[in-house]
């Protein structure tokens, strides 16, 4: 991206870059966690979309940085929203978990 002028380049060309990263930084993470001990055997639903969300989040930013519109609100935007999604998925699994 950085040798290359984006306003003449084609949309495809914008984004397969961002999908690449979301790839690379999904499978980072969740290699990571594994080294790291905390993935189990059994994934609960948590473990299964942290790198996911972790990933994605990142991107965002990063896309935000990219074309100027990146500020500290966007950022906390994205925390909220992260935190927000971590409350839902959590409690999800409890009332599956309680139903069985």
């Amino acid at each position: 991206m950085s040798i290359s002028q984006p306003a003449k380049l084609p949309v495809w060309g914008l984004i397969i870059p961002f999908i690449l990263l979301y790839f690379a930084l999904r499978y980072s993470v969740r290699s990571a966690l594994e080294q790291s001990g905390q993935l189990k055997p059994q994934v609960t639903a948590l473990q299964r979309w942290l790198p996911v969300v972790l990933a994605m989040s990142g991107v965002v930013v990063l896309a935000l940085q990219s074309i100027g519109q990146l500020t500290v609100r966007d950022v906390i935007a994205v925390i909220l929203v992260v935190m927000l999604g971590y409350f839902y998925v959590h409690r999800n699994g409890t009332n599956q978990k309680n139903k069985n």
